[in-house]
């Protein structure tokens, strides 16, 4: 790993700051107001944001693989809510409540396909959605005909 738990924990501060003091132009001690502590343990270091009086988990960085999570409760991570890596942490917006992903790592994402999805499967999908409202918000299905037909006659052609 490139970066450690200390880089990040700065790289978090400095946002924090700089968001909140944006958010909240009257903090008289915002240096304190966003202060990042960690704590290291055995499986995961705990990183957490506030001063004395308002501090409270905010991300578990696990030891062995450099991975970010959010917390469900203070010392148990949500595996649900992943920020990255310690490598990536540059590609992280950390101000505000949660870490965003910036908008030039999305583009660059290789997870990202190759290519856009078929016109088949838009339409299959477009018509899945439609399919799945309740009867009062459907549509009149005279208006979704012609898609069916267009991809029955059209289901070999290449998009």
């Amino acid at each position: 790993m490139k970066n450690s738990v200390t880089d990040f924990a700065e790289l978090l501060h400095a946002e924090q700051v700089a968001w909140g003091t944006a958010q909240f132009p009257n903090i008289h001690e915002p240096l304190d107001y966003w202060a990042v502590t960690v704590k290291h343990g055995s499986k995961y270091t705990k990183v957490d944001v506030g001063g004395k009086h308002n501090r409270s988990g905010k991300y578990m960085v696990e030891n062995a693989t450099g991975r970010i999570f959010g917390i469900k409760a203070y010392g148990v991570i949500h595996r649900g809510h992943s920020y990255g890596t310690l490598d990536e942490i540059a590609d992280w917006n950390w101000g505000g409540y949660v870490g965003v992903k910036k908008l030039e790592a999305i583009q660059r994402d290789t997870t990202m396909p190759d290519r856009p999805p078929s016109t088949e499967t838009l339409l299959r999908g477009c018509i899945g959605y439609l399919n799945s409202l309740p009867e009062s918000q459907k549509p009149d299905p005279a208006w979704f005909a012609p898609l069916w037909d267009w991809m029955r006659d059209n289901r070999n052609a290449t998009s």
